[in-house]
């Protein structure tokens, strides 16, 4: 039996955590002995791990980031794997450290976003990539980045988008929606990245002459939700408008809810929310960078604005509104079609079984 430990830093409510949840979980069914580690304690998804007997282990004094490559080390010769799968920089930075020291295993790394600074950390991790087997972006745009700045780990390079459970993932059977009442769904970290102050900003111009509410689901970060909270306040936004709720296991009755889903990211990796968005049937409307042009054709599954440009966000937006039924019927079978033919578990599955037979 193929034995695979995943690495990763917590199970922190995130895309990646969710990702690399999901793949333990898939792995382990086909009959692979998989365990999966981290070393901060944050449990989000571990009820998702039990619920389905997968092997998790949280190595407590990992925390400390001076003991950290020691316990990592100690832990991997142990248990003596025949592959490391990472996700995330620093697990991937560990992973690749301690495959110098121990080459038994095999590699895989997996980047989770698009590079948009090459710093020192950056060009060092790329550098320690040179002793991973194989390294996995989950975007075409990251895919490429790396392919242009770093061409000696070109042969190294296997692109696998996210995955989605369409079989859980489904449009409601009968919505049901007040006549003239927009319901936008937001989800993700609230975070610059996420471009959430330019999006109040353009609800705030939509809500001039539509009646619109935005509920933003995700974690929060201290100085930027401030932020938010004081933007709404000058543009007297209450929660009726614009309002953020703690982060949900169980999505799928929340995207089936809203009319639309919106992601204004400043950039992204290939992101799970309009995978999920789309399976649920809703049109998306998102920021025309990184891999979401991959994902969203303009006006035809959705729309695409520009994420620095306010009035391009609440054009858009409008331009959702201005859709009439059937138009929007169309655009919501286009997106569920497209979330079976592009995000299917597995072709996911695939792709990694033959990363880890092929090493």
């Amino acid at each position: 039996m193929t034995k695979v430990l995943l690495l990763i830093d917590s199970l922190i409510s995130g895309g990646a955590q969710r990702q690399i949840v999901g793949l333990a979980v898939m792995l382990s069914k086909e009959g692979y002995d998989i365990t999966l580690l981290t070393y901060h304690d944050h449990s989000f998804y571990l009820p998702v791990l039990k619920e389905n007997n997968v092997n998790y282990h949280y190595e407590r004094l990992a925390k400390n980031k001076f003991l950290r490559f020691f316990i990592i080390y100690n832990y991997i010769k142990e248990f003596n794997p025949h592959v490391v799968i990472s996700y995330l920089d620093t697990p991937n930075m560990l992973a690749c450290i301690c495959h110098i020291f121990n080459q038994k295993f095999k590699l895989i790394v997996s980047e989770r976003n698009t590079t948009q600074l090459l710093g020192i950390k950056e060009k060092l991790k790329f550098y320690l990539y040179k002793n991973a087997d194989k390294i996995v972006p989950n975007s075409y745009t990251q895919t490429s980045f790396i392919k242009d700045n770093f061409p000696m780990l070109q042969s190294k390079m296997v692109t696998i988008t996210n995955f989605v459970d369409t079989d859980l993932f489904v449009p409601q059977k009968c919505p049901i929606k007040p006549a003239g009442k927009y319901l936008i769904l937001g989800v993700g970290r609230v975070c610059k990245q996420k471009n959430v102050l330019n999006f109040i900003s353009a609800i705030n111009i939509v809500r001039e002459k539509y009646d619109v509410s935005v509920v933003w689901y995700g974690r929060t970060d201290g100085e930027y939700i401030l932020k938010c909270h004081e933007l709404m306040s000058e543009l007297k936004m209450d929660e009726g408008a614009f309002a953020f709720k703690k982060q949900t296991l169980n999505m799928v009755p929340v995207y089936q809810e809203f009319d639309a889903v919106c992601l204004p990211s400043i950039y992204e990796g290939f992101p799970n929310v309009l995978c999920e968005a789309m399976s649920c049937g809703l049109p998306v409307i998102c920021s025309n960078v990184c891999d979401n042009p991959a994902i969203v054709e303009n006006e035809k599954n959705g729309f695409l604005f520009d994420p620095m440009d306010i009035n391009d966000i609440a054009d858009k937006i409008i331009c959702f509104i201005m859709m009439n039924q059937k138009d929007r019927e169309r655009m919501s079978n286009r997106n569920r079609k497209k979330a079976i033919d592009m995000f299917s578990r597995q072709n996911f599955l695939s792709k990694y079984e033959k990363l880890i037979q092929e090493l």
